[in-house]
């Protein structure tokens, strides 16, 4: 009976200590996935929206950075899955790391949310 106990006061201890040290769930992680999503679908066609980029994202994404990318996405077709792979806080702003699937393919991104949610870095490169 003593080491059922043991058994039992052990596990609820390990329960709770995953409770309590488990990260907090990420309120903002579907709406970003939907955003770099979408972003992506334009950026293939060529176009972008730029109320959802800082001044500095817009300044980056001038008519020629756009038809590169629409250049460069438009043969991995339209992605089969998507999903945030990381974050972490920096400098006043989310780091966003998500993987981007075409069949066997996929794309790296990298990207920085600000507190307002607007895209601050959004940077797409194949992964290894």
């Amino acid at each position: 009976m003593t080491k059922r106990r043991k058994s039992c006061s052990h596990l609820i201890e390990g329960e709770t200590e995953k409770l309590v040290t488990a990260p907090s769930a990420d309120p903002q992680a579907a709406a970003a996935l939907d955003r770099v999503r979408q972003l992506f679908s334009g950026l293939r066609d060529g176009k972008t929206q730029r109320s959802w980029l800082t001044d500095d994202a817009n300044a980056y994404f001038t008519t020629e950075v756009i038809a590169d990318f629409a250049s460069s996405l438009k043969p991995f077709g339209t992605p089969t899955g998507s999903t945030q792979t990381g974050k972490s806080e920096r400098g006043g702003m989310t780091y966003r790391s998500f993987a981007i699937r075409f069949g066997e393919k996929s794309l790296r991104l990298s990207t920085f949310f600000t507190p307002e949610g607007k895209i601050a870095q959004y940077l797409l490169y194949p992964a290894e």
